[in-house]
């Protein structure tokens, strides 16, 4: 993942995250964590470990080449939005992309 604001923090309790660490937004407006995907075409679960404090409210997106996901190809771009509220900086553990037992429909995109 590479990160456009989100900075490593330690997790407190440190076993509440992964490695004792996730990734938060410190900086008002939006933070984003983008990767290139690199996976055989199919339907895909796409799991996002975050944090839902109680000193606000985050927003959180998650697209598919700067759209809303309907389709998965390999090479494609997802990216999450993450925009802190109040004192809650959006944090996030992690995210996971594992083969779906659900069949892929075709959309025709």
């Amino acid at each position: 993942m590479t990160p456009n604001g989100y900075t490593l923090v330690d997790a407190d309790p440190w076993e509440t995250a992964s490695n004792g660490k996730a990734v938060a937004c410190n900086r008002p407006g939006t933070c984003t964590l983008t990767t290139s995907l690199d996976k055989p075409a199919g339907a895909y679960t796409i799991a996002v470990q975050y944090f839902d404090l109680r000193t606000g409210a985050s927003k959180f997106e998650l697209l598919l080449n700067d759209k809303p996901i309907a389709q998965w190809t390999p090479g494609d771009t997802l990216t999450l939005h993450g925009t802190p509220n109040e004192a809650e900086p959006a944090p996030v553990d992690y995210i996971e992309i594992t083969p779906s037992k659900v069949s892929a429909i075709n959309t025709g995109h």
